[in-house]
Order: C-alpha cells, then structure tokens, then sequence
C-alpha cells in the first residue's frame, strides 16, 4: 500500500486477500492476478496502468477502469461469475483486449475512438452476451475474432 515506486504487481493464488489497495503506487504500470478471491478494486489513482490481466478471479465484482487512459492491455480469463459489465470506452491506448470466459458478463463496450489501434482482440465463452459496442462493426468483424456465434459487434448495443 505504501510503495510509491513500485511499477508491478502479479499475485497468484492469494486466496486470504480480499481487498487491494493501491492508491500510493503512482507509478503501478502492471497489474497481474491470478487465483485469488479478491472481489473490489479500484485503479482510479493508477494513472500510468498499462497492463491488467485477471484470470481466474472469480468474486471480482465491477471495475472501473475509465481512469486508466494509458491502459494498453487488457487480459481476463475464467473469470468473475460476479462482473457483468465491462466499459473500455475511455481506454484509449487499447491494443490488445481477451475476454474469455466470463459467462455472466452481459455488458461489453469497446466503444473509445480508437479501435483501429487494437491489433488483436478475441472473445470466447461470453455466454450472457450479445453484442460488443465498437466504433464499427465492419472493421471489428474483420479484423478481431469472436468465437461465441451469437454475439455480434455493433455501434449501437443500447449501452
């Protein structure tokens, strides 16, 4: 909590641990978890996040991220049966986005002006979901891969 200067975090299997606090790491540029049952966290005052990637973290509840403008990567894998809506909109900088998984998730939105930047983004065993919110359709359908056949990408999901 008190670490100004730390640049990385990675937690794996760290079941005992709930809640993360990391709003004294100014210059936090990674966040890895893997296997842990924390369910709250809050990246607002992370201002220099690159990379997040969760994976099995399954109380993981909302996250806001909409702070975060310099987030590159995002990576979430078997996880959260709790998180059902995920907004990307302002992650400008976004290059890569894998959504895998996340069976309860009925929200996801792309939407930020910048898909074009997004080299490689894949989505699969997003159960819940129908339709990923982008700047366009036509382009995500060509250039991303989605492997649930009933989700669409659209511009207009209702969001």
């Amino acid at each position: 909590e008190n670490n100004p200067k730390l640049e990385k975090i990675t937690l794996i299997s760290v079941y005992a641990l709930l809640e993360l606090n990391t709003d004294s790491c100014k210059n936090l540029r990674e966040m890895i978890f893997s296997e842990t049952d924390i369910n709250s966290l809050d990246f607002s005052k992370n201002k220099e996040l690159e990379i997040i990637g969760f994976h099995e973290a399954n109380h993981l509840g909302q996250l806001d991220l909409s702070q975060n403008k310099k987030l590159k990567y995002f990576s979430t894998t078997h996880t959260s049966y709790a998180m059902i809506e995920l907004d990307l909109s302002n992650n400008i900088m976004l290059e890569t986005v894998r959504v895998f998984d996340a069976s309860n998730l009925i929200v996801l939105n792309l939407e930020n002006h910048h898909n074009t930047i997004i080299t490689s983004a894949s989505f699969d065993g997003l159960s819940s979901l129908t339709c990923i919110q982008v700047d366009d359709a036509n382009y995500s359908e060509a250039n991303w891969d989605i492997y649930d056949d009933h989700i669409i990408f659209s511009e207009d999901c209702g969001y």
